[in-house]
């Protein structure tokens, strides 16, 4: 298994930001079951029923036959969604797109408003069933004592962070405030020689826009497919 664990860690390492979370959970030790044949793989995260699976749909499809649990959120590609509604009932398909950010890129929107919420350097941990997940950097937006924007991170490694939990009040969105938040976090992770990670909907276009008006640059996509097991 180590063996087999060191050569798909190998694999992935070829391009980490289309592969930043999987290298994220078997770097961090989370249970996983692995079937793999360079060029094709399935990972299964069993404790949060999610499945890693990609290669070439016609030695990667048969690996399928394995998965006994009654749903799963698979996160692949395009090539899988036909063979993967085939073998499933498939619920819900969503694309995601993948942007990263390189540090002579990056166009900053300081604002004196913004401030971390936790200590850098000392993260806050959470679980989500038997996942852990790692909150390293987190940043507010205060109108007074007001906190009225947020954000921070999660699968934060010593090269790379994903950009997650963004939030703006409501009533305060349109303002720019999110921008200025996901500058700070940026700014903190390429000081540090991070490369930043945003993952957002490829249907949440305003995301979209903030993401680029920071410098970011569209790497790739992949579907989230929420299927049930037929029978």
């Amino acid at each position: 298994m180590n063996e087999q664990l060191d050569a798909i860690l190998e694999f992935f390492k070829r391009d980490p930001i289309t592969n930043f979370e999987i290298l994220y959970h078997l770097q961090s030790g989370q249970e996983a079951r692995i079937l793999f044949e360079d060029p094709s793989y399935l990972i299964e995260l069993p404790p949060a029923r999610k499945v890693f699976l990609g290669g070439k749909p016609e030695s990667a499809i048969p690996f399928l036959s394995s998965l006994s649990l009654p749903s799963y959120l698979i996160h692949t590609d395009y090539e899988f969604l036909q063979p993967l509604k085939t073998h499933f009932i498939v619920r819900e398909v969503e694309m995601y797109m993948v942007y990263a950010l390189k540090k002579e890129n990056f166009i900053p929107a300081r604002d004196s408003r913004v401030r971390p919420l936790i200590p850098r350097g000392s993260p806050i941990s959470y679980s989500v069933g038997k996942e852990k997940i790692s909150l390293e950097t987190f940043y507010g937006l205060f109108l007074g004592e007001k906190l009225v924007s947020y954000g921070g991170t999660q699968f934060e490694t010593a090269s790379w962070a994903e950009i997650a939990w963004l939030k703006t009040e409501e009533e305060h969105r349109g303002k720019g405030y999110g921008l200025k938040v996901v500058s700070a976090i940026v700014e903190d992770l390429l000081n540090e020689g991070k490369t930043p990670i945003y993952r957002v909907s490829a249907e949440n276009t305003a995301s979209r826009r903030l993401a680029e008006k920071l410098g970011f640059h569209f790497h790739s996509r992949f579907f989230y497919v929420s299927v049930n097991l037929r029978g």
